[in-house]
């Protein structure tokens, strides 16, 4: 059930308990002098070290333009912040951490993450389909301070397993049997990680080291490089026969990697790379891990 302004005084109190038993020192924001004459709030302020994070429980009310060009004033000021929003319609992006709160039939407040996929409607409450994630507040805010609340698709850090999709043919150039790689997995055994896909021509180039292995000719693949193609005068990722080296043509549509099958796979450890880049991709999220990592909310 959706939270009313007279539960804000008690969800900014379960918040500043559960941070100042993690070791911050937690207060209010003194007043405009503090972070600039532009921004005006009464949000909470964490404090340890050099480290500042803001959490803001903004009246159900608030309008998201509000919130957005509140949260442009944090990141002005370089202070760090955590949204509890009492509206269920706000932008996922990197640049807004944020989650929707509202209280369970016992009135325990729950904070919700949201998964993408909804351009052409609103975010429901009452809709479980637009939550990926469905957890107490106390939870969400324990993770935001100890490094286990990120943004992304991958977890820097975390071990996943690199998967190549593909497909048995003959070589247009010699005629001999050949895999072609088409895709490229990254498959995360950890639940509140998603799992990223590459159409080879779609590989990051600086990722070719980490997702496509220096020899792959056990598995009857030949080498997978970034070539110039002259007629397209583009550089592009291509197949190679892996008798002759001739490149083969590209795969026709994306659609078509469903009819693909595995050819290989090895075991990495997400590198900071390789969690960046597929931050990029339409499956990142805010999520909340359960051990503890670092480069999220309140590292540092």
């Amino acid at each position: 059930m959706p939270i009313h302004p007279s539960d804000i005084v008690e969800l900014r109190s379960a918040a500043v308990a559960v941070i100042a038993g993690r070791g911050w020192q937690v207060d209010t924001w003194p007043g405009q002098a503090a972070i600039g004459k532009s921004l005006r709030s009464s949000a909470l302020r964490a404090r340890r070290g050099r480290v500042t994070v803001a959490v803001e429980t903004p009246p159900p009310t608030t309008a998201i333009a509000d919130v957005l060009a509140l949260q442009r004033q944090y990141d002005k000021a370089g202070v760090r912040c955590l949204w509890l929003l009492a509206h269920p319609d706000f932008p996922i992006s990197k640049e807004l951490p944020a989650a929707f709160v509202d209280r369970r039939d016992s009135n325990d407040f729950v904070a919700r993450l949201p998964g993408r996929g909804l351009a052409s409607e609103r975010r429901s409450a009452h809709r479980d389909t637009d939550w990926q994630q469905t957890i107490s507040v106390e939870r969400l805010v324990a993770a935001a301070f100890s490094g286990e609340f990120w943004y992304g698709t991958l977890r820097e850090g975390r071990p996943a397993t690199v998967r190549l999709d593909g497909e048995f043919t003959k070589c247009e150039g010699c005629g001999e049997w050949t895999n072609l790689c088409r895709a490229i997995e990254v498959l995360s055994p950890y639940p509140e990680s998603h799992f990223a896909v590459y159409q080879v021509e779609q590989i990051p180039p600086h990722l070719l080291g980490e997702l496509v292995p220096a020899n792959l000719g056990s598995a009857k693949v030949g080498a997978i490089r970034k070539k110039y193609i002259r007629e397209e005068r583009r550089s592009s990722i291509v197949n190679s026969c892996v008798c002759c080296e001739a490149v083969q043509p590209p795969l026709q549509g994306f659609g078509q990697t469903a009819q693909l099958v595995p050819i290989t796979q090895f075991d990495v450890v997400v590198s900071r790379r390789l969690a960046t880049a597929t931050a990029l991709l339409p499956a990142s999220r805010w999520r909340v891990s359960l051990p503890a990592g670092r480069g999220t909310l309140a590292s540092g």
